[in-house]
């Protein structure tokens, strides 16, 4: 039986990890483990994580990361390290974000608490080690801005370290470099994305409030929100339904703009238009771009693909619920 028990329960998936404490104070990593028994789980103390994570935060989440993430820590386990327990109250959200493949996400999150989670880098390392590379791909070239710190060739992260660029290079570092000390970033990119036999990332896009599509969000919104009516609990939980279902089936394509007079790199993003979709006759609206330097790289490394498989991953950031669009990418 492990000492701690992260469980994060969605309305269809339930996912729990173990952690084991040593008689030093070590914190040990022992994965996803099967469902515990409910009479074993009662046996613990459940404790509410901390809130730096919310599904409330976002207009549109898949169901899978709708979860509520709650911690079974044995009674007679001593958690009288701060950071320890800090690690133990934020790691849940990030356990999900990385089950799920959301990479722009895993590095929101790991953004925000970065100080706790290197202050056990090994232990985080091990966590992310399969999808750090893509992590810092996304927060380098996948944001919804442009406001990334630039990343200084030949400088490496320490565990004080304050840069997430920096962080996310020495906990890649391992699969991503080729220890050419002249190599920049973007070619580390190129050749990464060349070995791998598939990739699966989710990074941001630029330019959907120029583009409008957006709006088709307060439509559906203001549609939606005349059928609650006078039953509150249920008008509710139909509304959210509907919404739930809209946004899981809209389609995406993320495809290459060879033609476009103002980078020939550029790759857009097309997403079914909202309103068009609740009329009953959907089509495509373009919602953006990836952002030039990202869209650069996926190009060089992949140049004879014109269109990429695509789907919509979110809606929302950790900073506004509305604004920021994100595609999941496969190739």
């Amino acid at each position: 039986m492990m000492d701690v028990i992260v469980c994060a329960k969605s309305l269809s998936h339930e996912f729990y990890w173990g952690f084991s404490v040593s008689r030093t104070g070590q914190l040990d990593f022992g994965g996803k483990i099967t469902s515990p028994k409910a009479t074993e789980l009662a046996k613990m103390q459940k404790i509410e994580p901390s809130g730096y994570f919310s599904p409330s935060w976002y207009t549109y989440l898949p169901e899978t990361m709708q979860a509520k993430i709650t911690l079974f820590i044995k009674n007679s386990m001593k958690l009288e390290d701060s950071d320890l327990f800090s690690y133990i109250m934020h790691i849940g959200a990030l356990l999900l974000a990385v089950e799920t493949g959301d990479t722009l996400l895993a590095a929101e999150l790991f953004d925000r608490r970065s100080y706790v989670f290197m202050k056990f880098y090994p232990l985080t390392a091990y966590i992310l080690e399969d999808i750090a590379p893509e992590m810092l791909f996304a927060w380098q070239f996948g944001r919804f801005t442009d406001g990334s710190e630039p990343f200084a060739k030949g400088r490496y992260a320490t565990y004080e370290e304050k840069s997430t660029s920096a962080q996310l290079f020495k906990l890649a570092e391992k699969k991503l470099s080729s220890g050419k000390a002249k190599e920049s970033l973007d070619e580390m990119f190129v050749r990464y994305f060349e070995k791998q036999k598939k990739i699966d990332l989710t990074i941001g896009i630029v330019g959907a409030n120029y583009r409008n599509w957006d709006s088709g969000i307060d439509y559906l919104d203001n549609i939606l929100a005349k059928h609650i009516g006078e039953d509150l609990l249920n008008g509710t939980t139909k509304v959210r339904d509907t919404k739930q279902r809209i946004y899981d089936n809209l389609k995406a394509s993320v495809q290459a703009e060879p033609y476009n007079n103002y980078d020939m790199n550029a790759i857009a993003v097309l997403l079914e238009d909202i309103e068009s979709v609740a009329a009953g006759n959907p089509c495509m609206k373009k919602a953006g771009y990836i952002r030039a330097t990202g869209a650069a790289i996926l190009r060089k490394a992949f140049p004879s693909t014109m269109s990429f498989s695509a789907a919509l991953a979110r809606i929302g950031n950790l900073q506004d619920g509305k604004q920021g669009v994100v595609v999941r990418i496969k190739i």
